[in-house]
């Protein structure tokens, strides 16, 4: 027999350890096999992520046309456009200096580097309510293993409730 705290649970052997007519592969923490189960992600996408930000940030810009824009090869390159820009026919990756021939108006402003990167990390930070495992997607997105923690939201019908735009 082997001595408590030595590889051992209720003075068996680990492994002769079992757990619901299984064997408990983890008998000292508790932990149990998932690579029996399906794993299941949840994909969540924001295609304005930056604008969003933007105009959380200055309410004023609600209304406004605008671009968050990044220097590349030497030209000013749009990373971000507001909806209503995006509306009048302004695409992210379109050079400032063509956005502000089809839309003189348009604010510029200038993209922050590892801007996405710090806001999804905190979208992230705030996601492991929902699941101990988050991943950041760069440059707009999170993954979130919803394996084995939809019954906590009411099942996968509900696990989304959250947020109405995944209906």
């Amino acid at each position: 027999m082997a001595k408590p705290g030595n590889g051992s649970c209720n003075g068996n052997p680990a492994s002769l350890v079992t757990w619901k007519n299984g064997p408990l592969l983890y008998p000292l923490t508790g932990n149990y096999k998932q690579d029996d189960m399906e794993k299941r992600y949840v994909s969540i996408w924001f295609p304005s992520l930056l604008a969003n930000q933007k105009v959380r940030q200055d309410t004023l810009l609600a209304h406004t046309d605008f671009v968050i824009a990044a220097p590349v090869q030497g030209k000013m390159v749009a990373k971000a456009v507001s909806p209503g820009a995006k509306a009048k026919g302004i695409r992210a990756g379109m050079v400032v200096a063509d956005c502000k021939t089809i839309l003189p108006e348009l604010e510029v402003f200038k993209w922050e580097e590892n801007s996405e990167h710090e806001l999804l990390k905190a979208l992230g930070e705030w996601c492991i309510r929902f699941s101990p495992v988050v991943a950041i997607d760069l440059p707009d997105g999170l993954i979130i293993e919803a394996t084995g923690c939809t019954h906590l939201w009411g099942g996968e019908g509900r696990s989304s409730a959250c947020s109405p735009a995944l209906h």
